[in-house]
């Protein structure tokens, strides 16, 4: 097992560099949506930082990275085939989500048929679904928490994954949890070229090394105004929280007088700021 200390992630090199394609796939409203379809659909791109630090990872470890942004800038996946031939990468990297899970294994699967080399998957999804996931055949590692440790010479050695070998999956014991993030990468937005290109400056970048600057977030693609979303967001509140079941549980709750005041009063703001 690679032996790595906490703060030793950020200096960590790969004795064996990789070229590495990290795919962020389209991400919109789909059936059963847990979100507002109208913010979903209208509310802009913002860059995938959890994808760009997996990119800085294994930048920072000494490999060669291809950061493909579906969902910004709406590629075919014949334009990503075509870029992926390209680039020839060892490995292709996605995030997956639970509840765009199906959409997501569309894209590995139909991509992994045409360019068929190792396929790495991760997320807040593999954390806890990491058996499950791994039924599907066409994903070959699974990190399991960060992907601080990037090192390919034997998946065996790697702390926090899940891989496949023969027809079977293994775990490897839990990576370590990197208590300051001092001593982690920075997430690799200049691979952000999209984003960089529109507002001509690295806005995250200049945020993580100064907190207290007024910069504006941007959003590229969004074509409704903040009030406009937040009018939705309150709408959608509303619809919610005064559903008639919703309100005849919460009053089954109230067990004082003044407790039931305190929900009055909260709902009536509610009401009123809607």
């Amino acid at each position: 097992m690679i032996n790595i200390k906490k703060e030793e992630i950020s200096t960590f090199r790969t004795k064996s560099p990789k070229k590495i394609a990290i795919i962020y796939p389209p991400y919109g409203s789909i059936d059963n949506e847990p979100g507002l379809k109208v913010v979903k659909d209208n509310y802009g791109i913002f860059p995938s930082l959890s994808l760009l630090y997996v990119a800085g990872c294994a930048k920072g470890a000494g490999h060669d990275v291809l950061f493909l942004d579906v969902n910004a800038t709406l590629i075919s996946k014949d334009e990503v085939l075509n870029q992926l031939k390209h680039y020839q990468p060892d490995y292709i990297f996605y995030t997956i989500t639970t509840y765009q899970l199906k959409e997501n294994l569309d894209w590995l699967i139909e991509l992994k048929k045409s360019y068929p080399c190792s396929v790495v998957v991760g997320g807040v999804h593999m954390g806890i679904y990491p058996e499950e996931t791994m039924r599907h055949k066409e994903i070959d590692v699974g990190f399991i928490g960060e992907c601080d440790v990037m090192d390919y010479e034997a998946f065996s050695k790697v702390p926090g994954i899940i891989y496949r070998k023969e027809e079977k999956t293994y775990k490897t014991k839990s990576s370590p949890v990197l208590m300051n993030v001092d001593n982690a990468h920075l997430p690799a937005t200049q691979l952000y070229a999209l984003y960089l290109k529109e507002f001509q400056h690295d806005y995250w970048r200049e945020f993580v090394k100064n907190p207290k600057s007024q910069i504006a977030i941007q959003r590229p693609g969004c074509t409704m105004p903040d009030e406009e979303i937040q009018a939705y967001c309150k709408q959608a509140y509303l619809e919610f929280y005064y559903r008639p079941n919703y309100v005849f549980k919460a009053l089954l709750r109230v067990k004082s007088f003044s407790e039931l005041m305190r929900s009055v009063k909260v709902a009536f703001q509610m009401r009123s700021s809607g």
